[in-house]
């Protein structure tokens, strides 16, 4: 297995909550650490803003581009992601949402310290059972008083225009 670590889900974009979770919590028991960086697999990391994060992270729990959960939530950003031609075909429930509920977005990346890991592992079931993994993270976090902060020096090409000439 080397440097893989294989997970008890499929690979599909449903269970995507499993996944991170399960990665997650592997991490926490098995690694002396600070923060883990979850991005996703097609996102352009640029590493030089990897230097600043001893300053980024000073006293953070949970870190990444912020979004607040308002009325013209997207109940279907699955659609034609999943696996699953029902799941493609309905909403996101409903009862998920939490108007005002802040959480960083997952395509671009995140961070979390031990201290939100640990947090996060008593809401197993409430993380699995979910579709949207960024969402439902920012769900169990706020429970718990750990809201993610927005720092204008994490940059993400999603959301900035970086300098022309820099290279992601």
């Amino acid at each position: 297995s080397g440097n893989f670590l294989f997970l008890p889900c499929p690979d599909t974009y449903e269970s995507l909550p499993k996944k991170v979770f399960y990665a997650l919590h592997f991490i926490y028991k098995h690694y002396d650490f600070e923060h883990v960086y979850k991005v996703d697999d097609d996102a352009y990391v640029n590493c030089v803003y990897f230097m600043y994060l001893e300053k980024l992270l000073k006293n953070i729990d949970y870190m990444g581009r912020t979004k607040t959960i308002g009325p013209d939530f997207n109940r279907f950003w699955h659609r034609g992601k999943c696996s699953s031609n029902h799941l493609n075909n309905i909403p996101y429930p409903a009862n998920r949402i939490n108007l005002g509920t802040i959480y960083a977005r997952g395509e671009a990346g995140y961070f979390l310290s031990k201290k939100a890991i640990k947090s996060l592992i008593p809401y197993e079931q409430f993380i699995i059972s979910d579709l949207y993994e960024d969402k439902v993270i920012g769900d169990c976090l706020n429970k718990e008083g750990i809201i993610p902060q927005d720092n204008p020096l994490y940059k993400t090409k999603l959301y900035e225009n970086f300098d022309q000439g820099r290279y992601l």
